[in-house]
């Protein structure tokens, strides 16, 4: 039976799942890094009275491993339990993108993304005018109640940019 899997593909991807699960990523040092926090090019700086929501994106491959499934899980329910509000009143979008699909290609450029991760970034109008690559999630995988809080103060700091008092 042929089903057009790319075994080459399939076994370096394989390893690396594993090589994330096992490693954390290879980020064990991540705790000692500042967070990458970017602007878009056209926009010098971020106007907060512009900013009018705030978009959560879960960046991750076609084949996934356990660790990057249950990082996606975390997110999920912090932003259901802890930012329902924000979701009714449009504040606040989750978007799961596979980085291996040709329409997010365009997100994997704009956030210079290599891997699988969390990215917040607060937009006006639908541009995004400043994100962060939350990338520590890595360092949390294994702890789902650390995990749940970094990703909830990661979603706030780019909450305030709308200028809630959170």
């Amino acid at each position: 039976m042929r089903c057009g899997i790319d075994w080459h593909r399939f076994a370096v991807l394989s390893v690396v799942c594993i090589m994330f699960a096992v490693a954390g990523c290879g980020r064990a040092d991540s705790g000692n890094q500042e967070q990458k926090v970017q602007t878009a090019p056209d926009q010098k700086v971020v106007d907060a009275a512009r900013v009018d929501q705030v978009v959560v994106y879960y960046f991750h491959n076609t084949r996934r491993c356990p660790t990057c499934l249950g990082i996606q899980k975390a997110i999920e329910e912090t932003i259901e339990t802890k930012f329902k509000n924000d979701i009714d009143a449009n504040m606040l979008v989750f978007e799961e993108l596979n980085m291996e699909e040709a329409a997010n290609k365009k997100y994997v450029a704009q956030f210079q993304l290599t891997f699988g991760t969390m990215i917040v970034a607060a937009q006006a109008k639908g541009e995004t005018r400043k994100w962060e690559n939350a990338g520590k999630v890595w360092e949390f995988a294994q702890s789902p109640g650390e995990l749940k809080a970094y990703v909830e103060k990661m979603i706030r700091q780019q909450l305030d940019l709308i200028g809630r008092n959170v």
